[in-house]
């Protein structure tokens, strides 16, 4: 099993420990575990400036493959990129992670959550706001354009989608 190492740390960065990933080096950096286990025999580095991922996924680079890449999956809009002046707040909120249990599933999730709002764009992306309600079923005031709800039920899409998530987290990531 393969693990990643990955940081953002602005020490680590001038110091050359790992390499950029994406564009800037204002971004998020990648190492090795030597890359790590030497930045903290150094003095540059503490254990908690590095987040640890076990597996990865990967998109097929440029245009002709599919989807034309992370591109083109950023074009139609399956995936955000960070703004710049946010990677830092995002960082700071996944570095709270603990490693996925069956006591710490609901936690996880509200935590991959916060880490979404905190790189978003101010906009809302999940349809309907914190703060709106759903409507008391379907009838008079029902706001057919309104996708914030799932389809002839009062249930937030986005309340739908994070227990789709939990579900799938718990099936295929937990057992």
């Amino acid at each position: 099993e393969q693990l990643i190492w990955i940081h953002c740390n602005e020490k680590l960065k001038k110091a050359e420990v790992g390499n950029e990933i994406g564009i800037g080096k204002a971004g998020i950096w990648k190492c090795t575990g030597e890359d790590v286990t030497a930045a903290i025999a150094q003095g540059l580095a503490k254990p908690e400036d590095f987040l640890v991922v076990s597996g990865l996924s990967v998109w097929p680079k440029g245009e002709g493959t599919l989807e034309n890449g992370m591109d083109g999956q950023v074009k139609q809009g399956n995936f955000e990129v960070i703004p710049t002046s946010k990677v830092q707040e995002v960082w700071d909120s996944l570095l709270k992670q603990e490693q996925l249990t069956n006591m710490n599933l609901f936690s996880y999730v509200e935590g991959a959550n916060e880490a979404w709002s905190l790189g978003g764009t101010g906009e809302d992306s999940t349809g309907g706001g914190q703060g709106s309600l759903p409507i008391g079923g379907l009838g008079e005031g029902f706001d057919e354009e309104d996708d914030s709800l799932v389809f002839n039920s009062d249930v937030k899409v986005a309340k739908l989608s994070d227990d789709a998530l939990r579900s799938w987290v718990a099936t295929f990531l937990l057992g």
